[in-house]
């Protein structure tokens, strides 16, 4: 994967890996709840169920092994509370989850 204009690039080269990784994606897309712009990423809001609380971690467990560059964030409550996802990083993440994670 070529880098962007930030010089941050995702490390995946094997093809199954990329695939699983776009699978979880998607499933994190169906979801999304909601999405707020921070200072250094975003915030993602997500359904409060145990399902997503797995996708989720399948989520972070892929992206730490490919874009070390991220920091996550996890807040959960109960069922009928919205699971926050917050990803920061450094200078360009967010144009890097923009163009490369493409949730909402």
């Amino acid at each position: 994967m070529e880098k962007t204009k930030t010089g941050l690039s995702c490390k995946l080269t094997d093809e199954e890996f990329r695939e699983h990784k776009e699978k979880i994606r998607a499933g994190l897309k169906e979801g999304l709840r909601d999405k707020q712009e921070i200072a250094d990423g975003f915030v993602y809001a997500f359904h409060g169920s145990d399902a997503t609380i797995e996708q989720l971690v399948n989520f972070i467990r892929i992206e730490r092994q490919c874009c070390p560059f991220f920091r996550f964030e996890l807040t959960i409550r109960d069922e009928k509370t919205d699971i926050l996802l917050k990803i920061t990083g450094p200078e360009g993440v967010k144009e890097f989850l923009l163009n490369e994670l493409k949730l909402r």
